[in-house]
């Protein structure tokens, strides 16, 4: 009796991988044949996917410069999918074409963005995100390095990241880019933007970091077709898209938070013309009291109190002020004050600063005058030549113990 062979041979196993390779060269593409523009393409319609793999591909596939469809929120993968130029793809061309997912890249920054100021290394995230600050780092997207950025070695090992960590090849041989691994300078480790912002799951992308520098390929290779990672993506594709839109569910929370961002701006800018008005006439900020609408609390109050009978910004301020519904600091105490005078006086002398730099001549005039106590005191004009005018600033004033050259000099320096 003829005994059957276990498994099969060396021959038999290079047929067999030879028509593999075959059918996988003749299929290169196939899918995007069956999708075209995001315009054409009905709601109805769902990619077809086999395997953790072509979801990935599929979620990654997004062009530069392309806006996703508007019209159903369910269809993101399919209308990232979509190219104008892949409805006849080239064999030849699309194996060396690069793709990138940059959702947050296409999207402008708002004011808001700018205001919170998030930073853009993961490390210094905070540990808990809001949905606001998920939605602010999703619509400024992740920050990557750029392409002559040298990473640190390791000093144990003398391992160290690279940058072809940041793209990966498809079983097609089409090469995209890892728009959701971010380098962190900070901890010197990868992050995964999507998973540390939707998933929560505990692992090294989205807690410490990647530095496993060894293993970082394989690693990343199985992290970008994990589940987890999928849905992340995911998450993050609909979420840029609802931004795009304009239809986030926090839309009503961040329309409140700007408008409250704006009102405030504006309640400092009038509290800093109240202080310019009383610096330049040389009138004194506080009284005795710091209470609004009391007799002796000072010219500032005294100016915050007039603008309010005319302002309505300022009278809602004082009003809230009144009832104890502000739940900021009222900005009306003496810490705001000086703090406000220190930031004019810097950019006050900032600007005498350039003037004088950018004129070819100038004079420095010091003078010291005593006081009633006997001490002297220095003052110090700059006046520069200009074609113009004859300006003279007047920077400093202060204190000398004696009154000599060298002495008034040396405090001049400092």
């Amino acid at each position: 009796m003829e005994r059957k062979r276990p498994k099969p041979s060396g021959f038999q196993f290079r047929k067999k991988r030879k028509e593999e390779e075959e059918k996988r060269a003749k299929d290169k593409g196939a899918l995007l044949k069956y999708l075209g523009a995001p315009t054409a393409t009905r709601q109805d319609e769902q990619p077809s996917s086999s395997s953790a793999e072509q979801a990935s591909s599929a979620m990654d596939l997004e062009p530069e410069g392309q806006e996703p469809s508007s019209s159903s929120p369910t269809n993101v993968s399919l209308h990232m999918l979509s190219r104008p130029e892949d409805k006849d793809p080239s064999p030849s061309t699309s194996s060396q074409q690069e793709t990138s997912e940059t959702p947050g890249a296409e999207f402008t920054q708002t004011p808001v963005a700018e205001e919170v100021n998030l930073p853009t290394d993961p490390a210094d995230w905070p540990s808990v995100l809001t949905e606001k600050i998920r939605t602010l780092l999703v619509r400024r997207g992740p920050s990557q390095v750029k392409p002559d950025f040298v990473f640190p070695r390791n000093e144990s090992d003398g391992r160290s990241c690279h940058h072809h960590y940041f793209r990966k090849t498809l079983v097609s041989g089409e090469k995209m880019v890892r728009s959701w691994l971010v380098y962190s300078e900070k901890n010197i480790s990868l992050f995964c933007f999507c998973c540390k912002l939707f998933s929560k799951k505990n692992i090294s992308l989205t807690n410490s970091g990647l530095t496993d520098w060894k293993h970082c390929s394989s690693l990343l290779t199985s992290h970008d077709n994990s589940p987890e990672h999928l849905n992340s993506m995911k998450a993050w594709k609909e979420l840029a898209v609802r931004i795009k839109k304009e239809a986030t569910i926090d839309k009503h929370e961040m329309a409140l938070f700007e408008a409250e961002r704006l009102r405030w701006r504006a309640v400092l800018k009038r509290l800093t013309a109240i202080i310019q008005s009383l610096a330049v006439r040389n009138l004194s900020l506080r009284g005795h009291t710091e209470t609004l609408f009391s007799p002796s609390n000072g010219n500032f109050l005294k100016e915050v109190e007039l603008m309010a009978k005319f302002d309505p910004i300022m009278k809602e301020h004082l009003n809230r002020v009144e009832k104890g519904t502000c739940s900021h600091n009222s900005y009306l105490g003496h810490h705001i004050q000086n703090e406000l005078i220190g930031l004019l006086s810097s950019k006050t002398i900032s600007t005498i600063v350039n003037d004088i730099k950018q004129a070819k001549y100038f004079s420095i005039i010091l003078d010291c005058t005593p006081d009633i106590s006997h001490t002297e005191q220095l003052s110090v004009v700059i006046r520069i030549v200009s074609l113009m005018e004859k300006p003279r600033f007047y920077i400093l004033y202060g204190e000398v113990s004696q009154y000599y050259s060298f002495c008034v000099f040396s405090v001049f320096l400092v």
